[in-house]
């Protein structure tokens, strides 16, 4: 078996829509641009879809070399592109009027947006497993559960469940190869 990266996928919007890519730049916990902003509501917890389903209900496109976002409803209407950076209130605003609740538009490039800052990086699930999944859950097709699992790497040339031995006990780092890359497994999510 040799694992290959087939896919490597990155959130800009921490719960939103990925950005599809050939090669990826390492940040800092995670790929370059991965989980860079996310959505807060007043009680200081992240606005995803553990909370409320509409996230699956707003599509987000980027243009990442401009720092662009583009907002619209799933079901078409009118899109609204955004700077990144410079558009904070009028994208706080968007999302709070979408969400009807109200939202602060996080930046953090330091990787304190992911799930478990300081602890997480990238999520890695093999073909072979997001095939099975799929094929027990006949409703979803691939892109379907690739959006729901959130993977940041997807691997071919390996086994179903390969990633099933990237971790250990609890505070044991596990070392792998993906090509050449030196990856540690820390944990399932």
């Amino acid at each position: 078996m040799v694992p290959t990266i087939s896919k490597i996928r990155i959130y800009p919007i921490k719960s939103l829509d990925p950005v599809e890519l050939t090669q990826a730049e390492i940040g800092v916990f995670s790929l370059l641009h991965d989980r860079e902003f996310a959505m807060l509501a007043q009680d200081r917890r992240f606005v995803n879809g553990k909370r409320t389903g509409r996230v699956n209900e707003l599509k987000a496109s980027y243009d990442l070399e401009k720092y662009l976002v583009t907002l619209m409803l799933r079901t078409g209407g009118e899109a609204r592109t955004l700077h990144l950076l410079d558009d904070t209130k009028d994208i706080e605003t968007y999302l709070t009027d979408f969400f009807k609740l109200p939202i602060t538009f996080l930046h953090n490039v330091q990787g304190e947006l992911m799930d478990i800052p300081n602890a997480s990086s990238v999520t890695i699930l093999s073909s072979a497993s997001l095939q099975s999944i799929q094929k027990a859950l006949p409703s979803h097709d691939l892109d379907d559960l690739r959006l729901r699992f959130r993977l940041s790497l997807e691997i071919s040339g390996v086994d179903l469940f390969w990633e099933d031995q990237l971790f250990g006990e609890p505070g044991t780092g596990v070392e792998f190869l993906v090509g050449e890359v030196k990856m540690i497994g820390i944990s399932p999510r």
